[in-house]
């Protein structure tokens, strides 16, 4: 059974013709299946769980890279449940990412049901494909894979846990690979030397890793996505081939 969640973003007026166009589009490919829209006082995770206790096998989100963050993070626990994407807006960075294109030309793509599993990283009950941040502070300490620790020499360094990158808040640029097994630390220095005027970044330290666990002298905000979903001290972890997504033909994830 196919389960299309459709988050409260898509309940704009502006979207209702798009909307039907995609229903409709649904039910010619005999994709169509049941059909759950988001409100104030419902639970995507328990929409999504309940689904899969009725035999989903496949959840499609249905809205914009927030819709697509979240039902990540729902759908990870259940590795045989396929995980798709309808973008609704233009210039979804998930849709680039999964090669998906907007509106009803995604549902091409959901028909065809081309399958890439990655691999998820772990941060308590939040999983992302994206990338964690810690608040950056001197005291902080990545311990990576009990073998060795590193830290930031400036104050002002910022120390990233990477899946495939920080591609929902600092764009699509170097994308790291999503089916190694690994994760990536990324210490990046803030500098203020110049360069035509302009201030130049240094190139950021990258270590592979499958298990971190992150100190400081204080509590630190740690957050995906921009969202605080911890604090240290906390243990992230990578999940290989954790979850199977719907992809089409041009996406960018490797």
């Amino acid at each position: 059974m196919f389960f299309y969640l459709y988050d409260k973003i898509t309940l704009d007026k502006k979207l209702e013709g798009a909307l039907m166009h995609v229903e409709h589009r649904l039910i010619d490919l005999g994709i169509n299946g049941r059909v759950e829209r988001m409100a104030v006082f419902k639970n995507m995770r328990e929409l999504i769980e309940d689904a899969i206790k009725r035999e989903a096998h496949t959840v499609v989100a249905v809205g914009n890279d927030a819709t697509f963050s979240k039902a990540l993070s729902a759908v990870a626990p259940f590795p045989a449940v396929s995980l798709g994407f309808i973008p609704m807006f233009p210039d979804t960075v998930f849709g680039k990412l999964l090669g998906i294109p907007v509106g009803p030309e995604a549902c091409d793509v959901l028909s065809k049901r081309l399958l890439q599993q990655v691999d998820l990283g772990r941060l308590g009950k939040t999983f992302f494909i994206t990338s964690a941040e810690v608040a950056a502070h001197p005291s902080v300490s990545v311990e990576c894979d009990g073998l060795y620790s590193i830290s930031a020499l400036k104050p002002d360094t910022s120390i990233r846990i990477d899946s495939v990158g920080p591609v929902l808040t600092q764009g699509l640029g170097r994308l790291a690979r999503v089916d190694d097994g690994k994760l990536e630390v990324v210490l990046t220095p803030a500098t203020s030397k110049r360069m035509f005027g302009r201030k130049a970044g240094e190139t950021p330290s990258v270590f592979p890793v499958t298990h971190v666990k992150i100190t400081a002298g204080e509590s630190l905000a740690v957050s995906v996505d921009g969202e605080v979903v911890g604090k240290t001290p906390c243990e992230i972890e990578v999940l290989p081939k954790a979850v199977r997504l719907i992809v089409g033909k041009e996406r960018l994830l490797r």
